[in-house]
């Protein structure tokens, strides 16, 4: 996760409808996705609508991981 773009990201939240968040599949380890799931949590809570890409991923744990961390 880029610092840079969380930081833009959350100057200009009023101008999100939604997002997209994609690369889990990637995810070795759970702090791996600490950071990802820590800025989706503040964007889930200002009510922007997420779509997560969760399809090809072969841990089923780092899929209950994401969902319960964004509320869904």
């Amino acid at each position: 996760m880029n610092p840079e773009f969380e930081k833009e990201a959350l100057e200009h939240i009023k101008e999100f409808e939604g997002m997209f968040a994609s690369g889990f599949h990637l995810v070795r380890k759970f702090e791996d996705i600490e950071p990802a799931l820590s800025f989706l949590k503040k964007m889930n809570k200002e009510g922007i609508e997420i779509h997560v890409e969760l399809g090809s991923i072969a841990n089923i744990e780092v899929v209950k991981r994401v969902l319960a961390e964004i509320d869904i």
